[in-house]
């Protein structure tokens, strides 16, 4: 028997306890695809009555069941609110539309009859995946509801649907947010990949003047991190990048060190404040340091200095999620960044840098507490600075990182 079946038997049996007269259901179907919005499916319910009978769901309100046990009432959108009362026709059929999240879901229904409204509740659950006009392995459970009473729903377990919350209802496994599903609020992950690096110096004061120091690398990064989802709109991040690698020195030329180590260390926080295409747009705010590697070598001179400056940053700048009901769930994310202690080895001198990053990154689930993901990040700063208070020089440099991340939600 297939998922569409089965809603059918149990939405008449559900119904024909104590009201079996009063209401016939047919299978409920999926509306065409192109009518979702904001992770929501809409599903029709049609069905046959006493012609006059009505039919409403109460207060306007579904409730919906998240992983992790938790539940909330979702209001149904105005622009559906308009069907309800439903008022079989002519002939006693009725429809109606509702746009439900895709997770498990209890509609409190009313019929009126015998001149009072009588109440009912339909529990049932959309899968976990599945083409949205498939209807595919929809499960359903109903209880012997007896007017007025206030039982506790069942939700009869389902492979599809693994999470078992504190009451004993079996939940689907996904993303709380509809933007990932997560079976605890927080996550830990590690990553390794590779940085390109990319430096530059020019316009020096010095006399005698720098060459202009250019360079570019390909050098191995890792990456450890941990996110805490506070609720529904706030995440707080944190995490450690580290790049190392080597110059080569030019020949004749000494060096103070050829090998070097981009550190950065932040921590963020996210509030998401506005639904957007199907996910969420977010302000990002947040510290930094970077450990910033120069090399510069005296025109004349037979010797090249390094520099390993640590610089102090606050940053600013948005982030945006996708549906976390993606199969592929992806976000992108822009920053500014603003230094204001830039350590003893150089000053910064300009007002405003230019110091930017852009990345993200997208992630698949491969089991309830693991996830796969690849993300990339590009850094671009581009300031003065002064050495040892003799001069200055514009100082350029990039950082483009590309990595692999294992993501534990336990």
């Amino acid at each position: 028997m297939n998922g569409a079946s089965r809603i059918l038997l149990t939405l008449i049996v559900f119904m024909a306890l104590p009201a079996l007269a009063q209401v016939e259901w047919n299978e409920p179907e999926v509306v065409p695809e192109k009518l979702m919005r904001h992770n929501r499916r809409v599903l029709r319910f049609t069905g046959v009555t006493k012609p006059g009978a009505q039919l409403r769901v109460r207060n306007n309100k579904v409730k919906v069941y998240l992983d992790g046990g938790d539940s909330r009432w979702s209001n149904i959108p105005q622009k559906n609110r308009i069907q309800f009362p439903v008022v079989a026709d002519d002939s006693g059929e009725f429809s109606f539309d509702l746009y439900l999240p895709t997770s498990a879901v209890e509609i409190p229904i009313e019929i009126y009859k015998e001149g009072k409204w009588v109440p009912y509740t339909l529990n049932f659950r959309v899968p976990m995946e599945g083409a949205a006009n498939d209807f595919q392995a929809v499960e359903e459970s109903f209880r012997d509801d007896v007017p007025g009473d206030d039982m506790t729903s069942k939700i009869d377990k389902n492979s599809d649907y693994k999470a078992k919350d504190d009451q004993g209802l079996y939940v689907q496994d996904r993303d709380r947010r509809g933007p990932i599903a997560r079976k605890s609020p927080v996550e830990f992950y590690g990553g390794m990949g590779i940085s390109y690096y990319s430096i530059g110096t020019a316009n020096s004061t010095v006399s005698p003047s720098y060459d202009v120091s250019e360079s570019a690398l390909v050098i191995p990064s890792f990456r450890v991190g941990l996110n805490y989802d506070v609720n529904e709109k706030i995440d707080v991040r944190v995490s450690l990048r580290s790049s190392s690698g080597s110059i080569d020195a030019p020949a004749g030329v000494s060096t103070t060190g050829t090998d070097f180590n981009w550190l950065e260390v932040q921590a963020s926080g996210l509030y998401y404040f506005k639904s957007l295409g199907g996910g969420m747009l977010g302000f990002d705010g947040g510290l930094q340091m970077q450990s910033i590697p120069l090399f510069r070598q005296r025109t004349g001179f037979a010797d090249m200095a390094y520099y390993d400056n640590n610089v102090y940053a606050v940053h600013v700048g948005l982030n945006y999620q996708s549906s976390k009901s993606k199969v592929w769930p992806w976000e992108v994310y822009g920053r500014y960044l603003y230094a204001f202690s830039s350590g003893d080895a150089y000053s910064i001198e300009s007002g405003f840098p230019l110091m930017f990053e852009f990345g993200g990154g997208v992630r698949k689930r491969l089991t309830p507490g693991l996830s796969l993901g690849f993300y990339s990040q590009l850094e671009y700063f581009s300031f003065d600075v002064a050495y040892d208070n003799t001069g200055t020089s514009s100082f350029s440099t990039m950082l483009l990182t590309g990595e692999v991340r294992l993501i534990a939600n336990f």
